[in-house]
């Protein structure tokens, strides 16, 4: 991944997906029940470990350097330390519900849960790993660092920030069209923790600042601070049910990324009004275009047309509302979508962003 081979990377996930999904498949048709998930997800992990490690051209050696070993020790261990403790904050919500309320609330939270994490993980993951090998790099020039990871910070508010409000208003017509009728009781459980979604979409990538810099250490600390409060929110939404505990874990993750956000930038001397002011376009864009869309469905809700027909137009309005208002306020991310554009050969790409590059706020 530092060295940005993503041709390598790309063959070595598909064939993974590819080769689990197979098994999974083949498992489940002869017979295996549940267990056929079992085998997909170990040949699934047992491909990428083969071809990572093939495509890598490293093989062990019998040699020990217990000074190596030492310089990696402190950043291991608490990189370690962080991933255990983030996955037992995640999960224990699941816990809680099963625990106190049954495995059918167990679903409809998983359920809710899942369909934050998907566009996350979709914006992120893509992003992100492309960000990472160039934050590595840049770690020894912090004002470019500290320009980029803004950049960075201010283009993922602008496409999270209008679809999780985007996924708020429509989540009663997309969960009917495809879940179906039993997963009506995730509408209301989703629509509260997708605005939520936006602010982990720009805390999130701040761990790739003490992945960056070396500092994993303080990367621990606030894992446990945030393990702590989100477990917190859990026990004090019980009382209301699954929508309380819900809404407890989506307050408690607005101190805990703020925390993340303010030490972060503070680490590389990072002043968080230039990021917050960059963010203030696409946010303002979001919520006109939010209350413009919320609005417009119950004008078709009257109408009584059909859910494809709500969903579909709900779609189109809000990415023409959102695309223009950020044209109309001169939205500084503009700059970022025009430099990618250029890097295209085709003369209608280019001219397209040199189009969208004069519509950008001055630097």
């Amino acid at each position: 991944m530092r060295e940005r081979e993503y041709r390598k990377l790309f063959i070595v996930e598909v064939s993974a997906a590819a080769g689990g999904a197979l098994v999974a498949i083949l498992a489940a048709w002869s017979g295996a029940g549940v267990w056929s998930l079992v085998a997909g997800s170990l040949t699934l992990t047992g491909i990428t470990t083969v071809l990572s490690w093939l495509y890598s051209g490293w093989w062990p050696e019998f040699a020990i350097d217990w000074g190596e070993i030492r310089s990696v020790m402190g950043f291991s261990m608490n990189l370690t330390g962080f991933v255990f403790v983030n996955y037992f904050a995640r999960n224990t919500g699941h816990l809680i519900v099963g625990r106190y309320l049954g495995t059918a609330a167990l679903g409809y939270y998983q359920m809710a849960y899942s369909l934050l994490l998907y566009p996350l993980q979709a914006v992120s993951s893509v992003l992100g790993r492309v960000m990472f090998a160039a934050f590595a790099r840049m770690q020894t020039d912090p004002e470019r660092f500290r320009a980029a990871m803004r950049r960075y910070l201010t283009l993922l508010g602008a496409i999270s920030f209008p679809v999780f409000m985007g996924l708020m208003v429509l989540a009663e017509p997309m969960i009917h069209l495809f879940l179906g009728e039993k997963w009506v009781p995730v509408v209301p459980l989703f629509m509260i923790v997708a605005p939520f979604g936006a602010i982990q979409a720009i805390s999130s990538p701040t761990g790739q600042i003490y992945l960056s810099t070396g500092r994993t250490d303080i990367m621990l600390r606030l894992g446990v601070l945030s393990a702590f409060v989100q477990v917190l929110g859990y026990f004090a939404g019980l009382p209301w049910g699954l929508p309380g505990i819900l809404l407890g874990w989506a307050i408690s993750t607005v101190p805990v990324a703020l925390a993340g956000l303010i030490v972060s930038h503070r680490l590389i001397q990072s002043p968080m009004s230039k990021l917050l002011k960059d963010l203030f376009t696409p946010a303002l864009s979001t919520l006109i275009m939010t209350a413009a869309v919320w609005g417009w469905r119950l004008l078709l809700r009257q109408w009584g047309v059909p859910r494809i027909v709500d969903l579909g137009s709900t779609v189109l309005l809000g990415f023409a509302l959102y695309a223009a208002l950020v044209v109309w306020m001169r939205a500084s991310f503009l700059r970022d979508i025009a430099q990618v554009l250029s890097y295209s050969n085709h003369p209608t790409v280019v001219r397209a962003s040199k189009w969208v590059e004069s519509y950008a706020a001055p630097e």
